[in-house]
């Protein structure tokens, strides 16, 4: 049996909960496929648009593979350094007439491209072959770039190479579609290698693969289901490059931490499929420590009025069906924590300034597991943090606690308590904040402070700064700098101070 005559994998893999995979996969033909240009259908049943570019296949057999090997070259962001991995996660192929595939997505780093490259099947040789400089990616800045071939001809150097043949050719055996004349490569090996790329104006855009090895998923009756939902759903970094990207996080109380990569995804809503997945950047970790990667899937990203939520199926390296579904509830905020807070402080490692600007005393305490910063306000006239309660609002009045407000901009509005995570190259980041939106600051007169409130999700904080011995509640000879910011970039926590970035070991930080 040759490939051509497979069923389409949405048909028939677990029954009742792929029906929900072939409405997601129709969504995403019908929106995710259309470039900003106008098609027509030519004489071959194609939708084609002015570039003459395959907007849409006709109808036919829809084929999912799995990349198991190969290398692929990329850029996080425009003009950064090209990085070099393994190719990862799935691609789709649509067959016609046993004779004619259509493959959408070809490189694996790239965002979900709109147009499809059109191949021919030869039965006798057991081939199908892809014509090069067919049109392959319509970028946001209305520069259409082609698939051709490329070369790596030095140490992290790259360029075109369209002599090299005329079309990207696949060998089929069985199941297995291996790309001829193709190698993989390493970000320093100097050999030569080629791979197929995307190529503008004569030069490399800097996406390619190299060395690709597809095999083809069977259909299956049933999987093993696992449902994986979570409470809160975390947008960690989003790509400047115009395409944009996207990282999700969460947690519930099985996993403590889910974890989702979108490529071209500067608004993080719509169906992403194949190629729109990162999936070097999905995974979830249970609370035991194990891991599970993904390596195929589809997932909707939409907002209602319940709030912002990820839905959808991922298929794992286990073979298992994890139906997605995760939320982030309308008026909480990102990165607040969903679990409770009770934390001891010695008032010896807690620092009292007074931000003259604002008109408020500012208590920090800078620990090896946290970062603590409430805003307390009292009469100007006061030079040291008065006795009394002071009750969580954005009123600015005496006796008031600054509300936090989350993270706008990528500062961290106090008053809140950020979990701080050490790694081993010494950076320092979170995952973890809890954000006062309600409660009660009290100062008292041996010199302890109790935190008490909650954050947006109403999960408990509870903060207790122990008195301690002639700590009292001198405020110390100094002035809060008015340009004193906490940072949240891509999870780690920064502090710019006086026009400079530190992290929150006092390492000094590129702008």
């Amino acid at each position: 049996m040759h490939i051509p005559n497979f069923c389409c994998i949405f048909a028939a893999i677990m029954k009742n909960l792929y029906v929900i995979w072939v409405a997601l996969a129709a969504m995403v033909f019908g929106l995710n496929a259309v470039a900003q240009t106008t098609g027509s259908v030519n004489e071959f049943g194609e939708m084609v648009d002015e570039y003459g570019g395959i907007l849409a296949p006709p109808a036919g057999d829809t084929v999912k593979f799995k990349r198991i090997a190969g290398s692929s070259i990329y850029t996080t962001e425009m003009n950064s350094t090209k990085l070099v991995s393994q190719q990862r996660g799935s691609t789709m192929m649509v067959v016609c007439n046993d004779s004619v595939y259509y493959w959408r997505s070809p490189l694996c780093k790239m965002a979900l491209a709109c147009y499809w490259m059109k191949g021919t099947y030869d039965k006798q040789a057991q081939t199908v072959s892809f014509p090069q400089l067919q049109p392959h990616y319509y970028h946001p800045n209305d520069v259409v770039s082609f698939l051709g071939w490329c070369m790596k001809y030095k140490k992290n150097s790259y360029k075109p190479a369209l002599d090299y043949a005329d079309a990207f050719v696949f060998d089929i055996n069985g199941d297995t579609l291996t790309l001829r004349g193709s190698q993989s490569f390493t970000q320093t090996s100097a050999d030569t290698a080629y791979f197929m790329g995307g190529i503008y104006d004569n030069k490399f855009t800097v996406n390619g693969d190299g060395g690709t090895i597809l095999v083809r998923q069977h259909p299956v009756a049933e999987r093993d289901t696992v449902v994986v939902k979570a409470i809160r759903l975390v947008r960690k970094a989003n790509g400047g490059d115009g395409h944009g990207y996207a990282r999700f996080s969460s947690k519930n109380e099985e996993y403590s931490l889910i974890q989702i990569g979108i490529n071209g995804c500067n608004t993080t809503t719509g169906t992403f499929i194949s190629a729109g997945i990162d999936y070097s950047e999905c995974s979830i970790t249970s609370v035991e420590g194990e891991r599970m990667e993904f390596y195929d899937g589809e997932l909707t990203i939409f907002e209602d009025n319940e709030g912002y939520k990820m839905q959808g199926v991922m298929i794992g390296m286990d073979e298992k069906a994890y139906v997605i579904d995760l939320v982030q509830p309308a008026g909480t905020f990102e990165m607040d924590a969903y679990v409770d807070l009770d934390l001891t402080v010695s008032m010896d490692s807690v620092e009292i300034t007074k931000n003259d600007s604002m008109g408020c005393f500012v208590l920090t305490a800078d620990l090896w597991d946290c970062y603590i910063e409430l805003d307390l306000f009292a009469d100007l006239s006061a030079t040291t943090l008065p006795v009394g309660d002071y009750t969580v609002s954005n009123t600015l009045q005496p006796f008031t606690a600054l509300q936090s407000i989350g993270y706008i901009g990528a500062e961290v509005h106090p008053s809140c308590v950020v979990a701080v995570v050490h790694s081993s190259d010494g950076s320092v980041s979170t995952n973890n904040l809890w954000l006062f939106v309600s409660g009660t600051i009290s100062v008292n007169a041996d010199g302890s402070i109790l935190a008490v409130g909650k954050n947006s999700y109403g999960r408990d904080i509870r903060v207790t700064f122990t008195a301690a011995e002639l700590s009292g509640l001198k405020t110390p000879n100094k002035v809060a700098h008015p340009s004193v910011l906490k940072i949240l970039q891509q999870g780690q926590i920064l502090i710019r101070y006086a026009d400079k970035v530190y992290n929150l070991l006092g390492g000094s930080m590129p702008h």
